[in-house]
Parts: C-alpha cells; sequence; structure tokens
C-alpha cells in the first residue's frame, strides 16, 4: 500500500523536530493534502513507535515547569543541559 512520502513516520513521544520521521503539524497537515488528491478525507499515513531502537530518540521534560523541550539531541545533565524556552528552567533526561 502506498502511503504519505511512502515512508515510515514516528509516532512515539519522541521531541526531536529534526528527525526525517517526526510527525509535526505541517507534515500531518501535507499528509491530509496528498490523501485528498486520491479521495480520501484522512492522511494516509504509515506509522510505528521508533523509540526502542532509535538512535536519535528524545524526550526531556524541564525540571522546573515539566514542559517538553527540544534544546537539542542527546545526553544533558540538568547542571549543564540548555534552558527550557518556556521557563528558562534547565531540563535533564538522566537522574542526576
Amino acid at each position: 500500500m502506498i502511503c504519505y512520502k511512502d515512508k515510515t513516520f514516528c509516532n512515539s513521544d519522541c521531541i526531536n523536530k529534526n528527525c526525517h520521521r517526526f510527525i509535526s503539524e505541517k507534515v500531518e497537515a501535507d499528509a491530509l493534502e496528498w490523501s485528498k488528491t486520491i479521495g480520501l478525507e484522512y492522511p494516509l499515513m504509515a506509522c510505528s513507535d521508533f523509540s526502542e531502537d532509535c538512535y536519535d530518540y528524545y524526550n526531556s521534560k524541564c525540571e522546573e515547569c515539566g514542559e517538553m523541550t527540544n534544546d537539542g539531541v542527546g545526553e544533558m545533565c540538568c547542571t549543564y543541559g540548555p534552558e527550557c524556552e518556556t521557563c528558562s528552567g534547565r531540563i535533564c533526561d538522566q537522574s542526576c
């Protein structure tokens, strides 16, 4: 079966916006527009959760406000990590 861009997107809780499998609002809108060209009223997309095996998986919350943030990819320590865009608190994806 052919689907949008003929690839599988990731529907995990990853926040890595630079990943080619990331489902952004624009990707969803573009998929819907493409799907309409073949007579569908919903986005025809193949999705799977790649978080278990993906080296680019990134899911981090601000320690201060709890907001998800995407200030970088990879391991960070809240002592040296970047600031949250929402509250300027430090983010951490480790148990420091």
